[in-house]
């Protein structure tokens, strides 16, 4: 019996919880003006949380998972594109600011804190991923390593190109620019504009 018990919290509640999300969010929908998509799949974890402001919508057929005790928090006014997929891990948070675009089929996934400012543009295809496999010693497998915990911070009005990747422990100064395909795994400054695989700097906004 408490195997089946179990299996039933870690399979069926957290879609269930999901579930009593969108529904709330569609009680609350006259004085929010907030959507989230009846096709997007919500699966919430014990403890897990989420925020979202005014006028923000989830199109459909996304996906949101939220690990043990993790916080997802959408600001007022933004909108996350169809196909997109958002994996918030076990005491991990996720931050989205206001007036912010995330294009389809991108990709975010955080094991630490991840931070989206206000404003930002993120085209189509866009990861960040917040997080990653420990691999130094030989020993061990690599799937029985600790996972790394890292902190991603997008400042205010940035702008993602298509298929950017963007890895842990950087920081996006305010008003840059990345270019389409760059992979980005340094900081990059203020205004700066930033393109290509190892990235290189091309100009700053004036």
């Amino acid at each position: 019996m408490m195997k089946l018990l179990k299996l039933f919290e870690d399979i069926f509640m957290p879609r269930i919880r999901g579930n009593f999300y969108k529904l709330f969010i569609i009680i609350k929908y006259f004085s929010y003006k907030s959507k989230i998509s009846k096709s997007t799949i919500i699966r919430m974890e014990k403890g897990s949380k989420i925020i979202i402001g005014k006028n923000s919508r989830v199109v459909e057929l996304g996906k949101i998972i939220l690990n043990k005790n993790a916080i997802l928090t959408i600001g007022n006014n933004t909108s996350i594109d169809r196909l997109s997929e958002i994996i918030v891990e076990e005491d991990s948070k996720l931050e989205i600011g206001d007036n912010v675009f995330i294009g389809s089929n991108s990709n975010i996934r955080v094991t630490g804190e991840c931070t989206v400012g206000n404003d930002c543009r993120l085209a189509q295809f866009v990861s960040l991923i917040n997080g990653n496999y420990g691999f130094r010693d030989k020993n061990i497998l690599i799937r029985k390593q600790d996972y790394q915990r890292g902190k991603l911070v997008i400042k205010d009005d940035v702008w993602i190109g298509l298929s950017v990747t963007i890895l842990a422990n950087t920081i996006i100064g305010k008003g840059a620019v990345i270019g389409a395909g760059s992979v980005i795994t340094k900081d990059v400054l203020d205004y700066y504009i930033v393109v290509g695989n190892p990235p290189r700097i091309i100009g700053n906004r004036e």
